[in-house]
């Protein structure tokens, strides 16, 4: 009996490669592994690394690489931008004592990620759905709008873009082919969402000129039936969501198992 040829697939991302919510079987790369498989000579393994600063992405993209991946899915992720987004920061200073801080991109006073992660990191985890309090979600919307007023949501969108360009110099120069999924939609707040829309824009059209880029387009609350995509919480999608995205990626991906047979 002929052995199955093994295509590994890294996939990069945030929660959505591991949500907690939704059934392992359900995820999108499970589904996907799912329509390779069926009725093909290939198996599909998948590797995951997850990243919450965009400052250690690239790291977790030389680990997929270094484990065997033929390929690399990474996903561009609202939760680090919405963080770099805004005017206000809490951080924890060297002596552990929490300070407060301004992000003014004109004077070029930027913090880095280490300095804001401590004081958000268990807000990034998909951990918790319950309200936060009225006034401190009506705060969070007027940091938000700070950071637009002051650009600081700018400087977040290019610092985006470096590193998706790192991404891209990088499987290149191991030669692995690379997918990169837009950011999703994010309508916990109508904020929220415009923010990640701009975000998904940007990258969108920085990513066109690469032809060593393949650029899945995934924004949207709703499927292409009509069908609502995202949980009660405005952040995590649905497994329908999850199943559309394989969809999205199953030609991609077909196309670059054929390629590896040759």
């Amino acid at each position: 009996m002929e052995l199955k040829i093994t295509y590994k697939l890294g996939i990069v991302g945030g929660c959505f490669p591991a949500q907690h919510n939704v059934l392992h079987k359900d995820l999108f790369h499970q589904r996907l592994r799912s329509m390779i498989e069926r009725g093909s000579d290939c198996s599909m393994e998948v590797h995951i690394e997850r990243y919450e600063q965009l400052s250690k992405a690239l790291r977790k993209v030389q680990n997929a690489i270094e484990s065997g991946c033929h390929g690399i899915v990474f996903q561009v992720r609202p939760d680090p931008y919405l963080r770099l987004s805004k005017l206000w920061y809490n951080y924890t200073d060297e002596q552990g004592k929490v300070r407060a801080s301004l992000t003014l991109p004109q004077i070029q006073h930027v913090p880095s990620e280490q300095q804001i992660h401590h004081n958000v990191s268990q807000q990034a985890m998909p951990t918790r759905t319950e309200s936060k309090g009225k006034l401190h979600a009506v705060l969070r919307e007027l940091n938000y709008c700070a950071g637009v007023i002051t650009f600081a949501n700018r400087l977040a969108l290019r610092r985006y873009a470096k590193l998706v360009l790192e991404v891209e110099k990088l499987c290149s120069e191991y030669s692995v082919a690379l997918t990169v999924i837009g950011a999703g939609s994010r309508p916990r707040t109508p904020i929220e969402q415009y923010l990640s829309w701009k975000l998904e824009r940007y990258i969108r059209k920085f990513v066109q000129p690469i032809k060593t880029i393949r650029y899945v387009n995934i924004w949207g609350t709703h499927s292409e039936k009509g069908e609502y995509l995202y949980f009660e919480d405005g952040m995590h999608i649905l497994p329908i969501g999850h199943e559309r995205v394989a969809t999205f990626l199953y030609s991609i991906v077909k196309s670059d198992i054929v390629k590896c047979l040759r």
